[in-house]
């Protein structure tokens, strides 16, 4: 028998398999029209701009003082995120002559190729992740803290000191269980994708092994 066509019943009957297969393309569907837009970037951008205008009028107001520290702070964060993004997208063509699922020889090692591939994504939805929830946990305290002293017109608690923990304090809780069901789902997709991995490598080995006998 063609190996092509048994692996591809292989895949069509077991539905273990086949579950696996459905939900790993459209995993990819969605991570192809989720690539045309940069959502972290977005999130960073819109408490980037407030943030930033707020910086160059409280510099103003006050002179250059220590406020003018998270102003660099924010060419750094930047500096950081390009170089840590800039290569964003794995090197697979999926859709490639030669790696398409009816020329390719081995479809359970395409199917196991395709599940790399999302977790290779995943890997870099989680630095991104991990970016944005660092950018508001430092820098949005700031941006409170500010407009506490332009609105105000005071120093909270009449301490820099006190002010800026306080702040930090509150908006680091405040943030924490904001993104903690971000990361909980990005776990748990990571998960299920190894998991896939391990069922379709030992699937691979099991067939293998009855074709040699």
């Amino acid at each position: 028998m063609n190996m092509v066509k048994a692996t591809k019943e292989l895949l069509n009957e077991s539905i273990v398999l086949r579950s696996i297969k459905e939900n790993v393309d459209n995993r990819i569907s969605h991570s192809r029209e989720e690539n045309s837009s940069d959502k972290e970037l977005t999130l960073i951008l819109i408490l980037a701009f407030p943030l930033l205008i707020t910086l160059i009028y409280i510099n103003i107001q006050f002179g250059l003082t220590w406020r003018l520290i998270p102003a660099v702070g924010l060419f750094v964060f930047f500096f950081v995120y390009y170089n840590l993004i800039k290569d964003d997208s794995p090197d697979l063509q999926l859709t490639s002559p030669g790696l398409h699922e009816d020329d390719n020889p081995k479809p359970l090692k395409f199917l196991e190729m395709k599940v790399n591939y999302l977790l290779s994504l995943s890997g870099q939805q989680k630095i991104k992740l991990d970016l944005l929830y660092a950018f508001y946990i430092l820098f949005f305290p700031f941006l409170t803290y500010f407009l506490y002293e332009i609105i105000i017109k005071s120093t909270p608690f009449d301490n820099i000191i006190i002010g800026l923990l306080v702040a930090f304090l509150i908006c680091g809780v405040a943030w924490h269980f904001f993104f903690k069901n971000d990361f909980k789902t990005l776990e748990y997709s990571q998960n299920q994708l190894r998991d896939y991995k391990k069922l379709i490598h030992q699937h691979y080995i099991s067939y293998s092994s009855s074709e040699e006998e």
